[in-house]
């Protein structure tokens, strides 16, 4: 009579043995995230030196694969990147070694490494140190596309125009600031005659109620004098955009305040 119920206690035993297997199965062979698979994809922030801020991009491979394609680009004024391949953990940090450099700034820390770890799934701290140790710094990234912090305001998005004046002589100004995150290039500024020159700048970031943008290059005459300057815009309570213009080392700086072009 109670070869039944004995029948049901054997099928429910090899039943969980069953499911129990296959759980354990799944999380060795990958099934669940690993904890270092966390800091892989792209990543962009800002690092401030000596005061200035400056868009720091890091991308990181699969690390199951040496993290084949981890880079680490510097904007400007380093402008230079780094590649790395994974070296393994060490507590709650994954470290990568800088294999290549493409010039610059960034061939003081080739031979230096890379370590990182999670703050959050949206947010990862990293440090960069040269294999002397003359070079050490350190900052916070944030997972490209995962939240506002790394784009620019819609505030500050757009067509812009105004004018300032140099020695009693209004000169226009025409700007336009394309959507974007940190690192993104197309932003412009144009001065008209006697002027008469263009420059392109890639977003830097923001830091309190500004937002910086870096020149990237120009078409000569004035504008050469602020490749690798600083614009930061700040978006007023009425609609207008105050910009100012700096020199990378302060030669020139000059302020004004545009309004949304017609």
């Amino acid at each position: 009579m109670n070869r039944p119920n004995e029948r049901s206690r054997e099928l429910l035993h090899r039943l969980t043995i069953a499911v129990l297997s296959m759980a354990l199965w799944t999380v060795h062979s990958g099934g669940a995230a690993q904890p270092g698979a966390r800091v892989q994809g792209d990543w962009a922030g800002t690092l401030v030196v000596k005061g200035r801020p400056m868009s720091v991009e890091l991308t990181i491979g699969d690390l199951q694969s040496g993290a084949a394609g981890t880079r680490l680009i510097y904007g400007v004024p380093r402008s230079c990147t780094l590649n790395a391949e994974y070296s393994g953990e060490g507590g709650a940090n994954e470290y990568f070694s800088f294999t290549e450099s493409n010039g610059g700034f960034c061939d003081r820390l080739h031979d230096g490494q890379l370590w990182v770890d999670l703050a959050d799934d949206r947010t990862l701290r990293f440090n960069v140190a040269s294999e002397s140790g003359q070079i050490s710094e350190s900052g916070t990234l944030l997972r490209v596309g995962a939240q506002a912090g790394d784009a620019i305001d819609p505030r500050v998005t757009g067509q812009w125009a105004g004018q300032l004046s140099v020695r009693g002589r209004p000169v226009r100004i025409e700007l336009t600031i394309p959507q974007g995150r940190i690192g993104s290039a197309g932003t412009e500024l144009y001065y008209g005659a006697p002027r008469s020159c263009k420059l392109s700048a890639e977003f830097a970031g923001s830091l309190q109620d500004r937002y910086a943008f870096a020149f990237r290059s120009a078409d000569g005459g004035f504008c050469d004098r602020l490749v690798f300057g600083l614009m930061n815009a700040v978006p007023g309570d009425d609609g207008s955009l105050s910009i100012t213009v700096s020199s990378q080392q302060s030669e020139v700086e000059e302020a004004a305040t545009l309004s949304k072009a017609r």
